[in-house]
């Protein structure tokens, strides 16, 4: 029999800083390991791969393998461990069927990074934390059972690329923040448990996804709930109530008319950001509150939209709305951040009606823009119109109607196009000024 010493800093009474090994079968290199903690023990050791028989008085075994990228041995896990979070984490060949005792009560993180398990592993009516357990599990496709003991699944298939299983959440379960981001062959109706109350990225990145999944009444968190999801093109029911920023951001397919509700909504900056197959008259109600971005990267959007919405950010509302020349009308009494809102719509040339006292960059890059822009606001600074008819084309004629503050502004800022401003020569005229290189009419009288 070899005897064997294994430090570590720090520790507790009952998780000791050394541990004992004892080798009872030299032929074979079994070991059997007694503490009460054996927690991180071979915790990066990158060539361990033996075959360890751990202690009936074992009681924590928390990221004992974590790191031991060429272990792939059925350890035996004996009854009476109740931790084993991160236990065999980043244990990357680690292919077998390991069995977790009816003792468990965290499994938390326990195969987080095993990229080559795939075994219908069996999870004991004990367990009660599931949080990142099969993370990163990259071949996995099984439809694990989760018992109705767990309370925690946040992230639990993160990042599981195979997986295409119609697994069930247990309905007490309130976070399902995470539980099947990244499954990018997920296809399947998976049913949101009726408590949940938060499902941010709960489907995030899973491309080929598109099933109509119903969301229940009380979730008031779907932040980037199907962020991602290339595939999705159904009329999902959005929760009255809830953040629902990047909700259905960067679903290339979806082209559905999304009913929004009128419930108070906190945020919703995202929403419908690099849909790019979108082309829906989307109604945004009076309860919106901050909606930058909203539809960004929407290329093939051209409807006439009506905002009736509080936000006081509306930054980057249309940015890169390719196709978009439809009337825009605002039906709001509150001032707003208009910057960037049209920013890149090369094909946008409609009268623009808006209440804003930060108008930067707001037509940028407009080539075909040829309208008016009203603006019921005082300008007070030269950032507030920096770059508003920034590469618009010289050669159209384009229309501010505003009033500016106490301070004089240089309109020159209107043509900034990125590096200096131009130092435009300014000829007045009745009411404002009026550049004729860039066909740039400032009328600074206006009173809305």
């Amino acid at each position: 029999m070899i005897a064997y010493r294994c430090s570590k800093s720090g520790g507790s009474p009952d998780r000791s800083a050394s541990y004992t090994i004892k080798t009872i079968n030299t032929s074979t290199g079994d070991e059997t390991l007694l503490k009460s903690s054996l927690e991180s023990v071979f915790a990066l050791n990158r060539t361990f791969n033996q075959n360890v028989i751990i202690g009936n008085n074992v009681g924590y075994c928390g990221n004992m393998f974590m790191g031991c990228n060429t272990l792939n041995q059925n350890i035996a896990i004996p009854y009476g461990v109740l931790n084993t979070a991160g236990m065999f984490r980043d244990c990357h060949i680690l292919n077998k069927p390991i069995s977790i005792p009816n003792s468990v009560i965290d499994a938390s993180s326990m195969f987080s990074g095993c990229k080559s398990l795939n075994h219908n592993i069996q999870i004991p009516q004990s367990v009660q934390d599931c949080h990142d357990m099969f993370s990163e599990c990259m071949a996995l496709n099984y439809n694990i059972s989760i018992p109705s003991t767990v309370s925690n699944v946040v992230g639990m298939f993160w990042d599981c690329f195979n997986l295409d299983q119609n697994i069930s959440i247990p309905q007490a379960i309130k976070n399902c923040s995470g539980v099947f981001y990244g499954c990018k062959k997920l296809n399947k109706n998976i049913q949101i448990p009726s408590n949940a109350n938060n499902v941010a990225w709960m489907f995030s990145k899973c491309e080929v996804l598109n099933q109509n999944i119903q969301i229940p009444s009380n979730v008031t968190n779907a932040y980037g709930l199907f962020e991602n999801c290339i595939n999705l093109d159904q009329n999902i029911m959005i929760p009255a109530g809830a953040v629902i920023e990047h909700m259905f951001s960067g679903c290339n397919n979806l082209n559905k008319n999304i009913q929004i509700p009128s419930s108070y909504i906190v945020t919703c900056n995202y929403l419908f950001s690099n849909c790019k197959s979108l082309n829906q008259a989307i109604v945004i109600p009076n309860t919106f509150y901050d909606m930058a971005f909203i539809f960004d990267n929407c290329i093939s959007l051209n409807q006439s939209v009506t905002i009736y919405g509080k936000s006081r950010y509306y930054g980057a509302f249309f940015k890169n709305c390719r196709a978009l020349n439809k009337p825009i009308t605002f039906n709001s009494s509150q001032w707003y951040h208009a910057a960037e809102m049209f920013r890149d719509c090369i094909s946008f040339n409609q009268d623009v009606y808006i209440k804003s006292d930060n108008i930067s960059n707001i037509l940028l890059n407009c080539e075909n823009f040829s309208k008016s822009l009203y603006v019921n606001a005082t300008l007070e600074n030269n950032y507030a119109i920096k770059g508003v008819f920034g590469n618009c084309n010289k050669q159209k004629r384009k229309d501010l109607y505003c009033r500016q503050g106490y301070y004089s502004l240089n309109w020159s800022y209107l043509a900034h196009a990125g590096g200096y401003e131009p130092n435009l020569t300014w000829t007045a005229m009745s009411g404002g000024v009026y550049n004729a290189e860039f066909n740039i009419y400032v009328h600074n009288t206006y009173s809305g």
